[in-house]
């Protein structure tokens, strides 16, 4: 038995993760049956709605957390006489009980998805340094790599860098080089790699099949954002179209392998079809109505903090008449 300050984290650290993983599970399944739809959104609107799908979890969960606790302070329970939302004895946890090894569990968790962020860090890091001594500068700052295969792309978490491989180059005319470049440099301004691997790190929460599908749709989001970055200073949007196809012809007669650049981002390897749809749209879509995502937030959050008490009950009963 853990009683005091210790006993209060750790009560409050289990309905933070119970709710967490009831928000992950009921979001895993609208996105498997595809209840929510994302067309309608601009890319920018689409990028800050899947930030909130893979962030909604932890936030619903410590919003929980913070509502059952604060209204199970004994002062706060006389006063308000509360009992639909309540946590009987706040300060006193339990290690031997479910939700003790299931804590545990959760601890054990964290250190492992702390240690795979950490080797991703590395392993990206790693590659940075690796195409930094394979290549050269260019006098616009462009690094060019003496690589076989033609690839134009945005490597570096902390300092995201433009790298062009020579094959691609001496196939591209002056007029698409610029439509690259001013793409990749959109990336080096919005960190998009650190983003990208961030983004990555959270979604692997997430079965695999929607985590994979959640990628998919960031990476397109991210680089339809960088292909209007583009069309905002080139009006031929027919020009950027062409680059693009070119570019993914050139990828794929090359048998280009992505490998480990979860890290990277490439100019012609995500959804190119939907980019060019986007690119050439007369209407990209609306903004994300905030309000709206923000009540289903709060109305997630009240949700589990009410039924808090009554699942670990529910739970200690039924293991009880096992």
């Amino acid at each position: 038995m853990i009683s005091g300050f210790p006993g209060l984290a750790l009560n409050a650290f289990s309905i933070l993760v119970v709710s967490a993983t009831a928000t992950l599970l009921l979001l895993s399944a609208a996105i498997q049956c595809r209840v929510m739809h994302s067309r309608w959104l601009t890319a920018e609107a689409r990028q800050s709605g899947l930030w909130l799908l893979v962030l909604a979890p932890w936030t619903v969960g410590l919003t929980a957390a913070v509502i059952v606790m604060s209204l199970s302070a004994p002062a706060v329970a006389v006063s308000f006489g509360n009992d639909l939302i309540h946590w009987h004895h706040p300060t006193l946890f339990t290690i031997d009980s479910w939700h003790g090894y299931f804590v545990l569990a959760m601890f054990g968790l964290a250190v492992a998805m702390a240690v795979r962020a950490a080797q991703r860090v590395a392993a990206a890091t790693n590659l940075e340094r690796m195409l930094l001594a394979m290549s050269s500068q260019q006098a616009d700052g462009t690094l060019l790599l003496d690589a076989d295969t033609p690839a134009a792309f945005t490597a570096g978490l902390g300092n995201p860098r433009f790298f062009l491989t020579r094959p691609l180059l001496e196939a591209l005319s002056p007029e698409e080089y610029e439509v690259i470049r001013l793409h990749e440099l959109a990336h080096v301004r919005r960190r998009d790699p650190l983003r990208k691997t961030v983004f990555q790190l959270l979604s692997g929460f997430f079965p695999g099949s929607v985590a994979r599908a959640l990628n998919s749709h960031m990476n397109t989001a991210i680089e339809q954002s960088a292909d209007m970055s583009v069309a905002n200073a080139i009006p031929d949007h027919a020009l950027i179209a062409r680059v693009l196809l070119k570019v993914r012809r050139l990828t794929l007669s090359a048998e280009h392998r992505r490998g480990t650049t979860f890290s990277l981002c490439h100019f012609g390897l995500d959804n190119v079809d939907q980019r060019i749809g986007y690119l050439l749209s007369d209407s990209r879509g609306r903004g994300l109505p905030l309000a709206v995502a923000a009540l289903t937030l709060f109305m997630l959050s009240i949700g589990c903090a009410v039924a808090a008490d009554s699942v670990h009950h529910f739970i200690e009963h039924a293991l009880q008449h096992l």
